[in-house]
């Protein structure tokens, strides 16, 4: 058992979730066993993950025991299991904020003025 099982039950982020308090090489254990736990719950092999996720066997066998893998093999993982549709979230786009009411008076104070033709 892992000593991230706390977030099992747990929604990722809560106080009672250990993710934000593991180190690099945790997470990486954490993010492996969690792929391998979903590749079991589909009932497919290794070699056949690894297959349908276009990585080879070996470096797949790697991942799912020692977490270890580059960032393309965790996307092709990711892909493999349809879960790239949340990867989004963690950059997401900081969007303009409306000009408030106050920011519109301003801006209509600081036009010139037009002046009146005779």
């Amino acid at each position: 058992m892992h000593r991230f099982a706390i977030c099992e039950d747990a929604t990722v982020g809560s106080a009672s979730c250990g993710l934000p308090y593991l180190d690099e090489h945790e997470l990486c254990d954490y993010i492996a066993s969690r792929i391998r736990r979903e590749r079991l719950a589909r009932k497919i092999s290794q070699a056949e993950f690894a297959r349908q996720a276009g990585i080879p066997l070996r470096t797949y066998k790697r991942f799912e025991a020692h977490g270890n893998a580059s960032l393309e093999t965790f996307l092709r993982a990711l892909k493999a299991l349809g879960q790239t549709r949340y990867l989004y979230l963690l950059f997401p786009q900081v969007l303009p904020s409306k000009p408030t009411l106050q920011d519109r008076i301003e801006a209509i104070a600081s036009r010139p003025k037009k002046r009146e033709s005779a």
